[in-house]
């Protein structure tokens, strides 16, 4: 995968990826739009160019590695980039493509 760095894994990575809150939407890598509810054809989960998961309420221990190996851990596809905000409790998954990117959500919200 992307992140090249995937020593030390410990034990507690069950508590880690507990951290991880499966609140998750589109974006376009760029900024989180409002009106999230929004249902018409421009729509992220609509749009074929949209290709990122948003995932917010991050504890703030939650690093990039730690979002990858969750988000890996799913199966949805190949994840191209993972950034973590962690001082705001954010963080942005990019996958190849709108479907893996779909894929993401939803087994991330079951």
């Amino acid at each position: 995968m992307q992140l090249g760095d995937t020593k030390g894994a410990t034990p507690c990575e069950d508590k880690q990826s507990s951290d991880v809150n499966s609140v998750v939407e589109f974006t376009n890598g760029s900024s989180v739009e409002d009106g999230k509810e929004t249902a018409n054809e421009d729509a992220p989960e609509n749009n074929p160019q949209f290709t990122t998961v948003y995932v917010e309420n991050l504890a703030p221990e939650v690093n990039q590695i730690e979002l990858h190996r969750h988000f890996h851990a799913l199966g949805a596809g190949v994840i191209k980039e993972v950034r973590v905000q962690r001082d705001k409790g954010f963080g942005f998954v990019r996958y190849s493509t709108h479907a893996e990117a779909a894929l993401a959500i939803q087994m991330g919200n079951s």
